[in-house]
């Protein structure tokens, strides 16, 4: 049996329930819509036991980005980022490698102060935020989902509508060369959207065997 995040079953179970007691189908297939249209799932109670910080903070691997669907102009192979050490109760240390888009053996490294924070209704932290270039701008991304194997996550950094996101893909270094986790593919390709871009391949394993200083 395939386990799929909170907000897939809602949806399925949903439409399921509208087929069995509605003969009207498509009247309750519409009222369906409408509620999913207004779903933003970062933002959803049931969701958030899949949206705590800290369960991304306690992984002490390397996170890369596998894709990205904002920014495709300036890109930035092998974005990973790893643990370093907390300084405070809501403020860690990481260590954030990417490469030149010409030169990927050249691997540019700072150090980013990462603050966590609550937004919304959320009860337990669910959002960082950090500077993914040397001396850029700070953003703040919400985690959207984490696996429970913690071994991909999605943030989501800008919203534009239910369906439509600026969002980051993350796996562990560990996993990096694996396919996608189905649960956090679902996500990223249903409440992103957009075109993304693959940041990631067999070269960027070269930070973390060559630069984990």
């Amino acid at each position: 049996m395939q386990v799929f995040p909170p907000a897939y079953q809602l949806e399925y179970d949903q439409r399921t329930t509208c087929a069995m007691i509605n003969p009207a189908l498509s009247i309750c297939l519409l009222n369906a819509a409408i509620f999913i249209s207004a779903y933003r799932f970062e933002d959803a109670a049931r969701n958030f036991p899949r949206q705590h910080v800290a369960d991304m903070i306690s992984v002490r691997d390397f996170w890369f980005v596998k894709y990205r669907n904002y920014f495709s102009i300036s890109v930035f192979p092998c974005h990973a980022m790893k643990w370093l050490q907390q300084k405070h109760a809501n403020e860690h240390v990481y260590v954030v490698y990417y490469t030149s888009g010409q030169n990927q053996l050249a691997h540019n490294k700072f150090l980013t102060e990462v603050k966590t924070s609550k937004t919304s209704t959320h009860h337990q932290p669910n959002a960082v935020a950090f500077r993914t270039q040397k001396n850029g701008p700070l953003f703040i991304f919400k985690l959207m989902f984490i696996n429970e194997k913690r071994s991909c996550a999605v943030l989501v950094r800008k919203r534009w509508s239910p369906r439509e996101a600026e969002c980051l893909l993350l796996q562990t270094a560990s996993t990096a060369v694996l396919p996608v986790p189905q649960e956090c593919k679902f996500v990223y390709d249903r409440h992103c959207g957009g075109e993304s871009i693959k940041l990631f391949d067999l070269r960027c394993m070269d930070i973390v065997n060559g630069n984990q200083g």
